[in-house]
């Protein structure tokens, strides 16, 4: 087969992968490099198609032999790198990214790579330095920009993480979790009044997301609009039935108003979803002591207690059952547990007398 016909072949092979047929592209690019061994791009490519079918080992293989044969441009040292980085390979990934910038410093894309890598490590400094290049170098890179966000809002440099999701949000306005990121910032300082528009403008945007049906609630709830915020609460639930953070969040804003029972109703429902959440373990017992179900109570607050044994609420709650039954050793030893003390025997609790009235 000579060149042109291999060409031919690579062209073909091309609107395959477009197409995302990636089992008949990546028999054509066989054919092509079983014909043309020095046909770098066809390793390449034969290299992308592997990765996209989840056949790393082999990815790196085919695009380290496109290198090898002349292909030394900057795209193809990022998408190895990112290859790398997808088998957690830190420092073969970060050797490719820099040697991607070193052939084209003012490719945005391995900045930003190296960003997510170095994020991923918890090194918050370099991922911030290397977003901040990126969203130089492309002033349009939107995941740059919320990335970026995100690293700032880790670092407590607030005012600078809602500068960077308010970028991300005017170059790419899909980006969801940028709006939400953004009313958050304003939520950690309890400023909910400027929370509110931002969230309103996701909603607008994105009606059935749970995500942002959810921090509508929130919202709603914090600026004391509860009728509100429990119908958003219901809406997202609706939206999405393993929400947890909906169901817990609803049976709070219950529990405020007195109506218990209810509130055990949706907490039952979290914790069924999520075993382990001890604060809803908590709340539910916290529920049934309101209600003068101590037996009840008493069960759910060991539960949270057996879960995370440092849990200084439940501790707290436990031993405020215990007292209002008279069990004052048991509520006395709950008291210093959750206080995180050293458990004492029988023996020694004789030694301390509760004085009531």
């Amino acid at each position: 087969m000579n060149r042109a016909s291999c060409e031919e072949l690579f062209i073909d092979a091309q609107r395959k992968f477009e197409l995302k047929k990636f089992d008949a592209a990546e028999e054509v690019y066989k054919k092509i490099v079983a014909e043309s061994p020095s046909f770098a791009k066809a390793f390449y490519m034969l290299g992308l198609t592997c990765s996209f079918k989840d056949q790393k080992v082999k990815a790196i293989r085919f695009i380290e032999k496109s290198i090898k044969l002349g292909l030394c441009n900057a795209e193809v040292y990022d998408n190895l790198g990112t290859i790398y980085a997808s088998q957690n390979n830190f420092t073969q990934a970060e050797l490719n990214f820099k040697t991607s910038i070193s052939v084209a410093p003012d490719y945005s894309k391995p900045y930003f790579n190296l960003g997510n890598l170095y994020k991923a490590a918890f090194d918050l400094v370099e991922a911030e330095a290397h977003y901040l290049i990126a969203t130089k170098l492309d002033t349009n890179f939107g995941i740059a920009h919320f990335n970026l966000g995100n690293t700032q809002k880790e670092m407590g440099k607030y005012a600078q993480s809602a500068e960077s999701y308010r970028r991300a949000i005017n170059v790419d306005p899909k980006l969801v979790q940028a709006y939400i990121n953004l009313a958050n910032i304003y939520e950690l300082s309890s400023d909910y009044e400027n929370a509110y528009p931002i969230i309103l403008r996701a909603l607008k945007l994105f009606p059935d997301q749970p995500e942002v049906n959810n921090q509508h609630a929130v919202i709603l709830q914090k600026l004391g609009k509860l009728q509100e915020a429990e119908i958003a609460y219901l809406k997202t639930i609706k939206l999405k039935n393993e929400y947890v953070e909906a169901y817990y969040n609803l049976a709070n804003l219950l529990i405020n108003t007195g109506r218990h029972k209810e509130a055990i109703k949706h907490l039952k429902r979290t914790v069924s979803i999520r075993p382990d959440f001890v604060e809803a373990l908590n709340n539910i017992g916290f529920a049934y002591l309101e209600l003068g179900k101590l037996v009840e109570a008493e069960s759910y607050f060991k539960k949270a207690i057996n879960i995370d044994p440092s849990y200084h609420e439940a501790h707290e709650n436990l031993s405020s059952l215990q007292l209002k039954q008279g069990k004052f050793e048991d509520g006395l030893k709950s008291v210093f547990k959750g206080c995180g003390a050293v458990e004492f025997t029988d023996d020694q609790s004789d030694n301390f007398t509760i004085i009531i009235g």
